[in-house]
């Protein structure tokens, strides 16, 4: 089964020739990182829950 997810890109790193990818998944609002072609959620780390954009936004970006 496919799951058709809807990621916008919100940042990119070249690390070593390697690309490090922020995606923010707009239908969930939730924020994951690719790197080496693996995609993983973020995690907050006060609540260990997936990070949504919405606490990213209010509470860590600087």
């Amino acid at each position: 089964m496919f799951i058709n997810m809807n990621f916008e890109d919100l940042n990119s790193y070249d690390r070593i020739g390697e690309k490090i990818r922020v995606l923010h998944e707009r239908s969930t609002d939730t924020l994951y990182i690719e790197y080496n072609g693996n995609i993983t959620v973020m995690l907050d780390p006060k609540t260990g829950l997936p990070l949504t954009y919405d606490i990213w936004e209010n509470y860590y970006k600087k």
